[in-house]
């Protein structure tokens, strides 16, 4: 045979085997809903599905309104791309989905007409707040997503945005959303808010699921987001609910008539290993809420007087893993976005124009493109160069890499100075660690990094080099590992803003919250003493630690 016929034939049957390969791959894929014939109906209308993979017969597929199995007396036509059904007669608004052997598809909402007597009208009261439409309305964590509608308000100052944070979240068209199954959107996820429309970038840990938006009038309509990009999955076990206790006393005063006492006091931020944050009881009034710090005003002090502001709080904490896949992480970041601008800054905390800074930085990151194998190479770089001692360094992060040494904060200003270096956005979480065994905690400082496609990763390099003798967990498990005993109670500085231009403002350094402010004095108060105790365990009940 030629041998030109010869390479003809192994071309041809290398592509008759990569194109065998494609098709077997894109039918094991689950199947995608692109749009229904009618978005409203009632029951006993004949609606057409398309949408891509669905299967050429229905055997091994099921139609679901909600979590209801569709009857096959309501299927009348099924093929790869179009399904023909009869709306069943349970049938309010509903979210439908086809599951096939490889998998559920995507969500689209089945209005009801009975929902709807007069479909011309506002389907909800002017007053609430309406979503139009969501675009995209699919995507992951960092994907930027914009929301029209109406009456959202001016700013966010007295609404929310508020997405799925909860597997298996089902709910029905006109079921009120509850809190605890949903993440509310921080400051720094949003890139505009204004009365029609809402540019935001999707957080961590969301599900797909319903959006809605809360004013103080009320939830929007609902609309569905589908998380269809993931660069991680995430664990929580060993669940631990405790019953803490925060105390802050003030004493020795001096001071007369007309004089204010400024107290901003942190609650813990919901999040992944720490849910179902709640105020039990608190000793004063609230003056003002902001953002899960309350600032509490104690007026007219006298001289001698002593004030014991007291509080408790219930949380939940967890022992969590963060698992990622590095391939399905982008090597680039959106170097627009403020997040990324504001975590990879140059502060006087990092000095990032350091020389020798910047030589260690690239000498650790082992020269990978990846932002999940550079950061985990500095990770590794940092515990082989430092040992752990209780008293912190005097100095910058510089000091602390060329002393080979430091403290629990002092990794984590380490570690969060060569990421930023390298251009990765890292950020100090500060809290305390638990004890359950004496109920008092102690100061304790970590790491966040963030991925794209993952959002905020966890590390605490302390706890990995042996900082703290914790049995059943090692140096791997703090590369994106926290236990149940870590609470934190502020990610970056907690922005706490201005109250007034004439008070006298203190910040506690190396406190348990990092804020732009912990008390502030105003009027006749010549001086005074408060010592802010760590929160301590009132009870805690659940799984022990492995």
């Amino acid at each position: 045979m030629p041998k030109k016929n010869f390479l003809l034939m192994a071309l041809f049957l290398l592509l008759s085997v990569g194109a065998f390969l494609f098709f077997t791959i894109m039918n094991r894929q689950p199947p995608r809903l692109d749009e229904m014939s009618k978005l409203l109906s009632e029951p006993g209308d004949r609606i057409e599905l398309t949408g891509r993979r669905f299967g050429e017969n229905q055997a091994l597929s099921e139609i679901y309104f909600d979590d209801r199995q569709l009857n096959l007396s309501h299927i009348e036509s099924w093929s790869d791309d179009t399904i023909s059904i009869l709306v069943p007669p349970f049938s309010n608004s509903a979210l439908v989905t086809v599951e096939t052997q490889h998998g559920r598809s995507n969500s689209l909402v089945l209005y009801n007409r009975i929902d709807f007597p007069d479909f011309s009208l506002e389907p909800f009261p002017p007053e609430l707040p309406y979503i139009e439409f969501l675009d995209p309305s699919e995507g992951g964590c960092g994907t930027l997503v914009t929301v029209e509608g109406s009456n959202f308000g001016d700013n966010r100052r007295n609404s929310s945005l508020l997405i799925n944070g909860k597997k298996d979240n089902h709910l029905a068209f006109f079921d009120t959303p509850q809190p605890r199954n949903f993440i509310t959107l921080s400051s720094e996820d949003f890139v505009s808010w204004n009365m029609n429309r809402i540019s935001f970038y999707i957080p961590e840990g969301v599900e797909s699921g319903f959006l809605y938006i809360k004013t103080d009038r009320g939830y929007s309509n609902p609309i569905y987001f589908d998380v269809t990009e993931r660069g991680s999955s995430s664990e929580r076990t060993n669940r631990v609910r405790y019953q803490m206790e925060q105390r802050i006393l003030v004493d020795r005063v001096g001071a007369w008539a007309g004089n204010s006492l400024f107290l901003w006091v942190p609650l813990p931020p919901e999040e992944e290993h720490q849910r179902n944050i709640s105020l039990i009881s608190e000793s004063h009034a609230p003056f003002l809420n902001r953002d899960g710090v309350t600032l509490y005003r104690i007026d007219d002090l006298a001289s001698g007087d002593e004030i014991l502001l007291s509080r408790q709080f219930s949380a939940d904490l967890y022992d969590r893993r963060v698992l990622c896949d590095p391939d399905r992480i982008p090597l680039s970041y959106d170097t627009a976005r403020g997040l990324y601008r504001e975590y990879t800054a140059e502060t006087d905390a990092y000095p990032l124009s350091n020389r020798t800074l910047r030589n260690r930085a690239v000498s650790g990151s082992g020269g990978y493109r990846n932002p999940y194998a550079k950061a985990r190479a500095l990770y590794d770089y940092l515990l082989d160069r430092l040992s752990w001692q209780e008293e912190p360094v005097e100095g910058s992060p510089v000091d602390v890499i060329e002393g080979r040494k430091g403290s629990t904060a002092d990794y984590a200003r380490a570690l969060v100075a060569l990421c930023r270096s390298q251009g990765l956005p890292a950020r100090e979480v500060r809290g305390i660690l638990l004890d359950r065994v004496t109920g008092v905690g102690q100061e304790h400082v970590w790491v966040e990094i963030y991925f794209e496609r993952v959002g905020w990763f966890p590390a605490d390099p302390a706890l990995a080099d042996g900082a703290l003798p914790l049995d059943g967990y090692g140096r791997d498990f703090f590369w994106g590992g926290l236990t149940n005993r870590h609470l934190a109670f502020s990610r970056g500085t907690r922005d706490c803003g201005d109250l007034d231009d004439r008070t006298l403002r203190v910040v506690l350094p190396g406190s348990y919250s990092a804020q732009t402010v912990h008390e502030e004095r105003l009027g006749n108060l010549s001086y005074y003493r408060s010592r802010w105790e760590l929160p301590r365990i009132v009870t805690a009940y659940g799984e022990e630690n492995p």
